[in-house]
């Protein structure tokens, strides 16, 4: 999959509900481009248009929920902007692109800020676990940022979810999202790939929620709790 004209046009009217002024119009077609290339690096099996394509799905319709669509989208597009399977500042460094450009393009600081900040957050970082025997900080696994009750950390949340929300894909989704993430870690032996990759699926099962917003909640959890019941089995046999 390759981002289209739609795509675009999409972009520059999220771009514009920023408020970025007309003289950076060019800019914004650029980095939409850029964006297309990184997008499909060839390492890349599950971080790709494809998954970018699935969050602006399920943003377009939870809009009516946003505070800010606009800047939900804009960290949709940088949320994976800088992805390398075995580094683990990909986030860091993904939020350092969109700060400068969003910078650059004069976007007011309260908005930049929170954007920087979800593109962190989409490390899924958290320690609410159903027991506390697995402490392994991974980028799924680790602290996440503690949610206060305002709007902005509002739209944080249901953003985060909806960028899980693969786990509650099909079966059949579900096991393609399985099989994507093994090819990005082809370089991995299968011996090694199953244990790190078991340790991921029990941290995450070990939550006390999956999912943050009584939205994602209610979308995702029950299907996600399936699929992962389902991984960690097939693993362990």
């Amino acid at each position: 999959m390759v981002f289209t004209r739609f795509h675009l046009e999409s972009w520059l009217a999220c771009v514009t509900a920023l408020g970025v002024a007309e003289q950076y119009r060019a800019e914004a077609i650029a980095t939409f481009h850029r964006l297309n290339q990184v997008y499909r690096q060839p390492w890349r099996a599950y971080h790709t248009p494809q998954h970018i394509e699935a969050c602006l799905v399920w943003c377009a319709k939870w809009r009516s929920e946003w505070h800010n669509w606009a800047a939900v989208e804009v960290a949709i597009w940088f949320h994976d902007a800088v992805y390398l399977p075995h580094r683990t500042d990909n986030e860091t460094r993904s939020a350092q692109w969109a700060a400068a450009v969003l910078q650059r393009w004069q976007v007011e600081e309260v908005v930049r800020s929170w954007v920087v900040s979800a593109v962190l957050a989409t490390q899924h970082r958290t320690t609410q676990h159903r027991t506390t025997q697995h402490q392994n900080q991974t980028p799924e696994t680790a602290d996440r940022h503690q949610l206060r009750d305002t709007p902005l950390d509002h739209d944080l949340a249901r953003m985060l979810d909806l960028d899980l929300s693969i786990l509650a894909a099909s079966p059949h989704e579900f096991s393609q999202y399985e099989a994507a993430i093994r090819r990005e870690y082809a370089s991995v032996s299968d011996s090694a790939f199953r244990v790190g990759r078991l340790a991921v699926l029990r941290s995450l099962w070990e939550r006390d929620r999956l999912f943050q917003s009584p939205i994602g909640i209610a979308c995702f959890e029950v299907r996600a709790r399936q699929n992962l019941m389902n991984a960690i089995a097939r693993l362990t046999v």
